[in-house]
C-alpha cells in the first residue's frame, strides 16, 4: 500500500453554487528543525495513537486558485454550525422564511439577517447563512425559488444554492461523524507505515543478489578433477576491551576455587578380617561318666578349710 501523509473527501460539490464541502485529515506536522513527525503510529509497546488533525472544509470556489477560498473548522465549531443549520432549515422547509408579494417569492423581512458562526481559528473567521429568493433555473417554472445563500469570511463573493442543495448539505453535516472518519483514515495510514502481518515498520528492501551456484561436472573417463585450492586461515577478530565512556573496564581475573579438602579413604587390612569361627567340640558322655564326683559337704566349715589348707601343702 503506497504511504500518504494527507487525505481529502470531497462530501459535496456544486458547479452552479460554486461551492464545496469536504473533510481534510492531516497525518504528520512539521518539527523546527524541518523534519516531520507522524501522528498516527504505533509504539515499541503496542500502543496506537491515533491523534491525526481533521477538519470539516466550506469552500468557495472561485474562477482561478487565488480566488478559491477555504474555511477549515473542526470540533469545536462543529456543534455551533450545525445549531445554524438547524435554524435555516426549519424556516426552509416550513416557508416561515418567505413570503409572495405580489405573487414573487421573497424574504420576510425579519429574516433577512443572517445567522454567523464566527471566533474560527486563531483569525477569528466567521461563516453565515442567509435566506435568499434566487431566480430559477427550470424554464418550465421560470420566476424567484427558495434558498439559502453561504457566505466565508475570506471569499469576495457568496455561495448562492437552492433548497433542495442547501438541505443536502444539512444532512451531511447532521449526520457526519468526524471521529470514525478520523479512526479509519488513522488505520489506513499505519497500514502504509507498518507491515501488518508483523507490524515492523516497512523499510525499502536492497535488490536481491543471486550467489554463484557451484557447478557440478559430470566424472568421464580419462577426466581427473584438479584440486580445489584451499583457503589462508583467517586471523581470528580479537576481541575489543568493554569500555565505559573513554576508560576501559578493567577486566577482572577469573575467581580462583578452592580444591575440595580430600578425604583419605582407609585401607584395607587383611589381617583384620573377620577369622570363620571354630566349631566346638562334640562332648564325650563316657568321660564325664567317669569323672569323680566330690561328698564334701558345704554346710560343713571344717570340711571346707581342709580343702584350701591341702591346697597350700
Amino acid at each position: 500500500m503506497k504511504k500518504f501523509n494527507q487525505v481529502k473527501i470531497v462530501l459535496f460539490d456544486s458547479t452552479m453554487a460554486q461551492f464545496k464541502l469536504s473533510v481534510e485529515a492531516l497525518f504528520t506536522r512539521g518539527r523546527p528543525d524541518g523534519t516531520f513527525a507522524n501522528l498516527a503510529y504505533i509504539t515499541d509497546r503496542g500502543i496506537a495513537n491515533l491523534n491525526p488533525s481533521i477538519y470539516l472544509v466550506f469552500s468557495y470556489k472561485g474562477d482561478s486558485y487565488e480566488s478559491t477560498k477555504n474555511l477549515y473548522t473542526s470540533y469545536p465549531q462543529l456543534f455551533k454550525i450545525r445549531s445554524a443549520l438547524e435554524i435555516v432549515k426549519d424556516l426552509l422547509v416550513n416557508e416561515k422564511g418567505f413570503i409572495k408579494i405580489e405573487n414573487v417569492l421573497a424574504v420576510r423581512p425579519e429574516y433577512t439577517e443572517p445567522t454567523v458562526v464566527g471566533s474560527i481559528g486563531k483569525n477569528n473567521k466567521w461563516i453565515s447563512f442567509r435566506l435568499a429568493a434566487i431566480d430559477s433555473t427550470n424554464e418550465d417554472m421560470p420566476g424567484k425559488i427558495a434558498g439559502v445563500t453561504i457566505e466565508i469570511s475570506d471569499s469576495e463573493y457568496a455561495s448562492v444554492l437552492t433548497a433542495e442543495e442547501f438541505l443536502t448539505i444539512y444532512s451531511i453535516v447532521k449526520d457526519l461523524d468526524l471521529a470514525t472518519i478520523q479512526v479509519q483514515l488513522s488505520t489506513l495510514f499505519i497500514m502504509g507505515e507498518y507491515d501488518i502481518q508483523t507490524m515492523q515498520p516497512v523499510y525499502p528492501q536492497p535488490a536481491y543478489q543471486y550467489a554463484p551456484q557451484p557447478q557440478y561436472i559430470p566424472q568421464q573417463p580419462g577426466y581427473t578433477q584438479q584440486p580445489q585450492k584451499q583457503r589462508a586461515p583467517q586471523p581470528q577478530r580479537q576481541q575489543p576491551t568493554p569500555r565505559y565512556g573513554n576508560t576501559p573496564i578493567q577486566q577482572r581475573p577469573a575467581p580462583q576455587v578452592r580444591p575440595a579438602p580430600q578425604t583419605e579413604t582407609p585401607q584395607h587390612d587383611p589381617s583384620q578380617s573377620l577369622q570363620p569361627r571354630k566349631e566346638k567340640p562334640i562332648v564325650n558322655m563316657q568321660s564325664v561318666e567317669e569323672t569323680p564326683v566330690s561328698a564334701v559337704s558345704f554346710e560343713d566349715n571344717d570340711a571346707i578349710d581342709e580343702i584350701f589348707n591341702d591346697d597350700e601343702n
